[in-house]
Formats: C-alpha cells, sequence, structure tokens
C-alpha cells in the first residue's frame, strides 16, 4: 500500500520511516513536514494510507477533514497512555499510541486490510462477504438493517443476525451501493428501506435508535420522497 508521512519532528519522521520498513506491506512515497505540502501531492497522487502526526502545530479539524478525502485510510500518531494530546473523534481513523512498535502497525495494517477485502461480486452489487472471526460470511445487502461502529470493529445488523468485522465505516460506506445506504452519523449507516419510523432526529429501528447527526439531517431528507 502507497503511504505518505506527515510529522514536523524530523527524529518522528526518522523513526516513522524505519518502522515501515520493517513492515513490507506500506511503501512510503512521500514524506511531509506540514499539510500543506502534503495536499498538493495527494492530489496528484494515488494514495492508500496516511500517517500523521496528530500533535502538529499546524493540524486542526479543518486540516484533516481535507486531507482524509484523498486517501483511503488515516493512521493518526498519538501521545502515548496518560499524556494530554489532540483528540479526532472518527470512526474512520485509526491510531498509533507512542511509543511506536512493529506489532502495534502490523495490527493497524491488518484491521485495513481486513476492512480492503470484503470483497463484492464483480457482476452484481446485491451481496458482499466478509469475514466474521474464523468464517467468512455472505451477506445479501438487501437483509441489511444497519451498520455501527464499535471501536475497532464494526458491526453489521441484518434481519436476523450481527456480524462483527474488523473494518472502518469509511471502508464499509465506499463499498456500499449509495442508492441503498446513507451514513446519518459518523457511527452509523442505514439501509434507506429499513426506516420506517423517523421521530425528531432519530431513526426508530427494532433493536435500536439510531441518532442523525446535524451535518447529515438535511442531505439524509432530500434522498426521500414525501407526500
Amino acid at each position: 500500500m502507497r503511504c505518505v508521512l506527515i510529522d514536523d519532528e524530523p527524529k518522528d519522521l526518522l523513526e516513522l520511516s524505519t518502522l515501515h520498513k520493517k513492515y513490507g506491506d506500506l511503501e512510503v512515497v512521500g514524506v511531509f513536514k506540514d499539510h500543506e505540502e502534503a495536499q498538493n501531492f495527494l492530489g496528484k497522487n494515488k494514495i492508500e494510507v496516511l500517517l500523521v502526526n496528530s500533535e502538529m502545530s499546524s493540524m486542526n479539524i479543518n486540516n484533516f477533514m481535507t486531507l482524509s478525502k484523498a486517501v483511503q485510510h488515516v493512521i493518526f500518531i498519538r501521545p502515548k497512555k496518560g499524556q494530554t494530546g489532540k483528540i479526532y473523534d472518527f470512526s474512520e481513523v485509526d491510531y498509533l499510541e507512542r511509543p511506536l512498535a512493529k506489532p502495534k502497525l502490523s495490527q493497524v495494517i491488518s484491521k485495513i486490510n481486513e476492512g480492503d477485502e470484503i470483497n463484492y461480486s464483480s457482476t452484481s452489487r446485491d451481496f458482499a462477504f466478509v469475514k466474521d472471526g474464523s468464517k467468512v460470511v455472505r451477506i445479501d445487502f438487501k437483509e441489511i438493517l444497519f451498520i455501527e461502529a464499535l471501536a475497532d470493529y464494526v458491526q453489521i445488523n441484518t434481519e436476523n443476525d450481527r456480524f462483527t468485522v474488523l473494518a472502518t465505516m469509511k471502508s464499509m460506506q465506499a463499498n456500499l451501493p449509495d442508492d441503498d445506504f446513507f451514513r446519518v452519523h459518523r457511527s452509523y449507516i442505514v439501509r434507506k428501506d429499513k426506516i420506517k419510523i423517523i421521530e425528531d432526529n432519530m431513526i426508530l429501528m427494532e433493536r435500536k435508535n439510531i441518532p442523525i447527526s446535524r451535518s447529515a439531517k438535511q442531505q439524509f431528507f432530500n434522498t426521500f420522497n414525501f407526500l
């Protein structure tokens, strides 16, 4: 996977560059000290993974949102436990804590690979194969009620079962048919034809009441036909 590193500390960049050499799945194709240089590069090149220091002085929520749109996966490097640092609470973001170590990076990359291995039929878009623990399970899209982010996993809730998958919400959303599914909240994707009742800013499902975020509300309601 092609990777870009962003960090304003030379020592940290050296640490990251050394770490990636121990993990063959990553190919570092760009190293930058600020988000503006990185953004120009990302606009011209296809990059799968972005590793970025969450404590960079130039990094803020707007810069992060711009960068995240240009890549498939984002990994934040953040302070070790017990230290105060910036918090970006996004379900599609993975985190590595200092001190960095190969097992930690391997775990995050494995999670990304698991998400990317959600394979769909090349001739059909009505089902998917997902890995649930030691099992590979076929899930028909028409049976999905909603998908929920659970820390490092996502839970696919169907009419008759639940499947816990090592993946990100971003990878799930990218592989679901846009006409049938909508991300109503950073932690929830719903199948639109399974919605029966909407009350205030909540979708009332059989198993769960799902919130509709303020940022998604208008676009969400625009997808429906009202009498």
